[in-house]
């Protein structure tokens, strides 16, 4: 087997790549990853959460940590690829900030469809230390929105390379 050196062109890509990391990498980790989670938990976790008091038997602020994690991460992925134009606003639907009993029915169905719904509720059991099969059972509700995305990406891209 031969092997081959990356092209010049390659080269310069991966250079620019690692330019646009080093340059981006803090302020991004910084700003959406770590700095606008922590301004939403002291806000609403200790802000509002003086005024609201309990939820579900918790403290607001206990509350709100485990949707402020999901949606972190669910925004630091889905800004690679969408930028972040719908997913600002599903997250108010998904249990991130109230229960989703405190919803219009219409309101708790759309949330059941959206994935984000799943990861708050298993990450919120597990949080407050119950962790078991039950709790984690949410999270096979991500499973159909997984394989759909899968099979989405894999056709879009299949047809970006081939055409």
């Amino acid at each position: 087997m031969t092997h081959t050196w990356p092209t010049w062109r390659a080269v310069r890509v991966w250079q620019r790549n690692l330019d646009v990391f080093r340059k981006y990498s803090l302020p991004s980790l910084v700003g959406p990853s770590i700095g606008e989670p922590l301004l939403y938990l002291l806000g609403l976790g200790f802000g509002l959460g003086t005024l609201v008091g309990t939820v579900g038997g918790q403290r607001y602020v206990e509350f709100v940590a485990p949707g402020m994690v999901m949606s972190s991460a669910m925004f630091a992925a889905a800004y690679e690829c969408t930028y972040g134009a719908y997913v600002r606003m599903i997250h108010q639907f998904c249990g991130v900030f109230f229960p989703l009993e405190s919803l219009p029915h219409w309101a708790q169905d759309m949330a059941w469809l959206l994935p984000l719904t799943y990861a708050v509720r298993a990450t919120r059991a597990l949080m407050r230390g119950q962790p078991s099969l039950l709790a984690l059972l949410p999270l096979l509700g991500l499973i159909p929105g997984i394989a759909l995305s899968s099979l989405l990406a894999a056709r879009l891209v299949r047809r970006r390379l081939i055409h």
